[in-house]
């Protein structure tokens, strides 16, 4: 009768485990990697979509509707991922249903999809959106699903105007921001030409010379008297974005 040594049934065992470890490792990174938040399928999606025919916000308004933007949903037809790629339509374009996971490929692949609808029914997006509801299985009505995803499309383009309008507000203020600091240009050539008494000197009558020559000017840029008390007047006058919120005044865009 055969039997087996201590040692190799302990090696067994560590084979086992270390095993297990490699394989629970390989899927948790496999399901890492195909998982994005909401925030980062949204911006993977916009930004894929502005390279295309169809508009970022219509993009933006069937991933929304289709899965939540959601990179791992799967319906009960068997569609998947951020556009509910059906696993037909897929290989109609030479994409393996197993590829559909990978988020850039399903979203490169729903954009095809839907840009060839829109012009097969010549432009039209009611009738493009009932195809791809139909062929993707993603709605039992297409047509309610096409109401649906026109009515989050002027949602979505509304968001994204405001939002570049606010970003360049932003962009706008830091440039004042950055206009109101003093950058002596001279220092640098003086340092190595004078000494530091000289370059004082110099500092001082280009103050009294600037100060003379907006002596009669409310609010110049010149950066020396008074600085700090025009700076705050300054930052009095701009818009609070810290808290994330957009000013009233701000023009927004109306629905259609």
């Amino acid at each position: 009768m055969f039997v087996r040594s201590p040692f190799s049934q302990l090696s067994c065992v560590l084979a086992i485990l270390v095993a297990i470890f490699f394989l629970s490792y390989s899927f948790a990174s496999a399901g890492q990697s195909n998982t994005l938040t909401v925030g980062n399928a949204k911006q993977l999606v916009a930004e894929s979509a502005a390279d295309t025919i169809v508009p970022p916000s219509m993009a933006l308004a069937v991933a929304a509707i289709t899965s939540g933007f959601r990179s791992n949903f799967e319906n009960a037809s068997g569609s998947r991922g951020l556009m509910s790629i059906s696993p037909d339509v897929a290989q109609s374009y030479g994409i393996e249903p197993s590829e559909l996971w990978d988020a850039r490929t399903n979203i490169s692949l729903g954009l095809r999809a839907l840009g060839d609808f829109f012009r097969h029914f010549g432009h039209d997006w009611s009738s493009a959106l009932q195809r791809y509801a139909k062929v993707m299985s993603v709605s039992n009505d297409p047509a309610r699903f096409a109401r649906r995803a026109l009515v989050s499309e002027r949602g979505f383009a509304e968001e994204i105007v405001t939002r570049n309008a606010l970003e360049e507000r932003k962009r706008e203020v830091l440039n004042v921001k950055t206009q109101a600091r003093y950058k002596p240009e001279f220092d640098k050539f003086f340092r190595n030409a004078f000494g530091q008494n000289e370059i004082k000197r110099q500092k001082q009558s280009f103050i009294n010379n600037r100060t003379r020559e907006n002596n009669n000017v409310e609010f110049s840029d010149n950066v020396y008297g008074q600085f700090k008390e025009r700076h705050r007047t300054v930052l009095a006058n701009l818009d609070d974005f810290s808290s994330g919120n957009i000013p009233e005044r701000l023009l927004r865009g109306h629905k259609q």
